[in-house]
């Protein structure tokens, strides 16, 4: 009767983690695979700013899930990021909300990092429509690398809170926005057959 019970619990135990790694897992350490729009190039490393910051953007894809913004330095940093349709006010971070990423904390940085942040689901959007995809800090500072005055990124620019955004329109934070990878469908059949030999396997040891 022990055995049995050893044998069951096990099973369900590596049913479990099978479950996990077909569904959350994998996705969630994936990076940004299909990139829609960026930019690698700064000039200045960044100061700390403890305020929302953000970068607008003109996507050519239908959809996002994922986007990464590059750090320099934190001081026990956490916080998100709110994806915003439209450059509206005078900082233009006055956007319509419409949706909002997973939380993150970054205790420290060993240098500059992209950090990813990932949406629950895809964000549905209208390629050629301006959006804004806010950093909005709910504890410490964050140092953010940015390209000021050259205008790398044609499709937007460099945002901050209660800042006129004109004074700062050639001014760009280093990004990437797209989708990140999901896994392989062959991944997920050696995966399932993997489940169904264990599940045969002690069904025969039970007869």
């Amino acid at each position: 009767m022990a055995r049995r019970w050893t044998a069951t619990l096990r099973t369900l135990s590596l049913t479990g983690a099978m479950a996990y790694l077909l569904t959350a897992g994998p996705a969630a350490a994936l990076p940004i695979v299909q990139i829609d729009q960026q930019n690698l190039s700064s000039t200045i490393s960044g100061s700390f700013d403890a305020g929302a910051r953000g970068q607008s953007f003109t996507p050519t894809l239908s959809g996002i899930d994922a986007i990464d913004f590059q750090f320099s330095a934190v001081s026990s940093w956490s916080g998100e990021v709110q994806l915003l349709e439209g450059v509206t006010g005078v900082d233009g971070l006055g956007g319509t909300l419409i949706a909002t990423s997973n939380s993150v904390s970054v205790p420290s940085l060993p240098g500059p990092t992209f950090i990813h942040f990932e949406f629950p689901t895809t964000v549905a959007l209208n390629p050629g429509t301006s959006y804004v995809a806010s950093l909005v800090t709910t504890a410490g500072s964050v140092g953010m690398p940015f390209a000021q005055g050259t205008d790398p990124y044609a499709g937007g620019q460099e945002l901050r809170q209660g800042i006129n955004m004109t004074l700062i329109a050639d001014n760009d934070l280093v990004f990437i926005e797209g989708l990140h990878g999901v896994p392989e469908p062959a991944s997920l059949t050696l995966w399932a057959v993997a489940l169904v030999g264990v599940a045969l396997r002690r069904r025969r040891r039970r007869a």
